[in-house]
């Protein structure tokens, strides 16, 4: 899920991609593939063949505050801040977007101005 603190700020909850004897599983039937670096400073989204990265998340200015969705040892869903990311590069017709870490904090101070 994904919703706008302001024009310049979206805060992103993915599930990230589950890999199984070596290969690439999404974690939804919706078919996104949200696959994290082994350093977590990238993050890349692998859009199904018949869906469309919006461009409105594709915007060079726009900070991406990272909530990874994941469940914990008893089964509920939880969520770990990852970082401030921003679009880095698109691939393949926007089929494949990339987003790069450019900070492990975030001032919520910042939504105050």
């Amino acid at each position: 899920s994904t919703f706008f603190l302001d024009k310049n700020t979206v805060v992103w909850c993915p599930k990230l991609a589950i890999e199984m004897n070596g290969k690439l599983k999404a974690p939804s039937a919706a078919g996104w593939l949200n696959v994290l670096s082994e350093q977590w400073d990238r993050i890349t989204t692998i859009v199904p063949a018949d869906k469309e990265q919006q461009e409105k998340y594709r915007k060079p200015d726009l900070n991406v505050l990272v909530f990874a969705q994941s469940k914990n040892i008893l089964g509920q869903t939880s969520y770990r801040f990852l970082g401030v990311y921003a679009f880095e590069k698109s691939e393949d017709n926007h089929k494949k977007v990339t987003y790069k870490r450019i900070s492990e904090r975030y001032s919520l101070n910042e939504l105050l101005k």
